[in-house]
């Protein structure tokens, strides 16, 4: 069987205590696909369950620690998830439910998760796409495009050649994201954002390093 993002994970990261800076379901729904792919996402017994859930709370984790640093946080929020108990065991009474509830949100929540999604990221991205990943989720309205932001709103009907290169000229940000945002190669996409960085911030990318190393 396979734990099933949209269906079981998505719920569960919703329903936590957490607020994540920047367009952070990107961020979960790319590194789910990643884990799919090494067949991480499957388990045959509750305690394989457990251990995919364990990943959902890595892949947080992983989120919340380097957003905290590019952010200059005092600290990461502590990761609180919120399962579905009814996903691993029948339920009794309320006082059962809430006490599974807290006994799985603790159990899943652990270094290990984290590790193995790290080592997940590191087979497919290595620490800098990574970085660029978590960045452009953080910072997506730099790098995207908002439904009334086209060519016609900029330039309208210009057709002198010299006014639209002027026009364009004058219009370097949008530009750059119309750019970005139609790259269709995730890799790709991910290299020229690394490029869009003047300078990484160092605690960020060290962090990221030391635990994928």
């Amino acid at each position: 069987m396979k734990v099933n993002y949209q269906n079981e994970i998505e719920s569960c990261i919703r329903s936590g205590i957490i607020t994540y800076e920047g367009n952070a379901e990107i961020w979960f729904v790319k590194v789910w696909e990643l884990l799919e792919r090494d067949g991480l996402t499957s388990y045959d017994t509750i305690p394989e369950k457990m251990q995919v859930y364990s990943l959902a709370a890595g892949m947080c984790t992983v989120y919340l620690e380097v957003t905290a640093r590019l952010l200059e946080y005092d600290y990461a929020d502590d990761l609180f998830l919120v399962p579905d108990p009814e996903q691993f065991a029948e339920i009794g009474s309320d006082e059962e439910e809430e006490i599974l509830r807290d006994f799985i949100a603790k159990a899943i929540c652990n270094e290990k998760g984290m590790k193995t999604v790290l080592d997940a990221l590191d087979r497919h991205l290595g620490v800098s796409r990574t970085f660029a990943a978590i960045y452009y989720c953080l910072n997506y309205e730099q790098f995207s495009l908002e439904d009334w932001e086209t060519d016609e709103y900029y330039y309208g009907d210009i057709d002198d050649p010299d006014e639209l290169e002027q026009a364009r000229c004058s219009n370097e940000d949008y530009e750059r994201r119309k750019e970005l945002a139609s790259c269709t190669d995730d890799l790709e996409l991910l290299d020229m954002i690394l490029n869009e960085v003047d300078i990484p911030k160092a605690e960020a990318f060290e962090w990221l390093a030391q635990y994928m190393h």
